[in-house]
């Protein structure tokens, strides 16, 4: 080092400012500045040095003091750099995630859109004071209202007087309990006024915090299966009268086989 600053300045004639370490007899550490001019006698030959050291320990501590916190700046900013990226790979992991839950969500309601809107039963939602929240066009159809009728209608309105009292009580016991309702068997009015009787369940909604803001349910036109049954009820009782026979009354032991059979035959049609 000191050979490549001696060959430096007889290259160039002088020597600015080349720093040095110092150590005195105590061991303690010194810095300086050394500058120097080469001098020259008429035949060019070097001839002597001409040069003044300046003690520059102070600037020298406060240099390093702060390259120091350079240092532990730039180490800093890669720790944080570090944990920016880490942060970014973790909130752009966290988009996708709510990304693909919100597709499946948006899948999902479309599906159970598509089941509501394309199913024969009713379905409904109304809010805690019984008014129609939302529904689908075949509640509309058992109803027979349109659908810019029953928005908003009191669902109450829409039962006889022995159906609104035990559809009430069921509805408060759902909203206390928390759990869905059992079926419930309801007469209802159609806008022409003729009666229909229904099956409905009913199930609470709950918002984000588990508060009931409503309910939902489906409904089940049972009419027509009920006039069925009970037209092929009466059939098999005009039946029975015709033919003389009691449908409990025990088969006597003297009948002929083939009586029993046909006897046997009719009860597994009517009874």
């Amino acid at each position: 080092m000191i050979t490549s600053v001696f060959i430096q300045m007889f290259d160039d004639g002088f020597l600015s400012d080349w720093e040095v370490t110092l150590e005195n007899e105590q061991g303690e550490i010194a810095y300086g500045s050394v500058s120097a001019t080469l001098k020259r006698n008429e035949a060019g030959d070097p001839e002597k040095i001409i040069g003044s050291l300046r003690i520059i320990t102070d600037r020298k501590k406060a240099e390093l003091k702060l390259r120091r916190y350079q240092d532990q700046l730039e180490d800093l900013v890669e720790e944080r750099t570090r944990d920016l990226q880490k942060s970014n790979e973790q909130l752009r992991n966290e988009i996708e995630t709510r990304k693909e839950k919100e597709e499946a969500l948006r899948r999902s309601e479309e599906k159970y859109r598509s089941i509501i809107e394309n199913t024969n039963n009713g379905y409904y939602e109304v809010d805690l004071e019984g008014r129609l929240t939302f529904f689908n066009d075949s509640l509309a159809v058992i109803l027979g209202y349109s659908v810019r009728e029953l928005q908003g209608m009191d669902y109450s309105i829409l039962l006889d007087a022995e159906s609104s009292r035990p559809k009430a009580e069921a509805s408060s016991d759902t909203y206390r309990s928390g759990v869905n309702g059992n079926l419930s068997r309801l007469t209802i009015f159609r806008k022409e006024g003729d009666q229909r009787t229904v099956d409905v369940s009913t199930a609470p909604i709950l918002d984000n915090n588990g508060e009931k803001i409503g309910y939902r349910g489906v409904v089940l036109d049972i009419s027509e299966r009920l006039n069925a049954e009970a037209e092929r009820k009466r059939s098999k009782n005009g039946c029975i009268r015709s033919s003389g026979w009691r449908a409990l009354e025990p088969l006597p032991a003297a009948w002929p086989m083939t009586s029993i059979i046909c006897l046997w035959v009719f009860r597994a049609i009517f009874l």
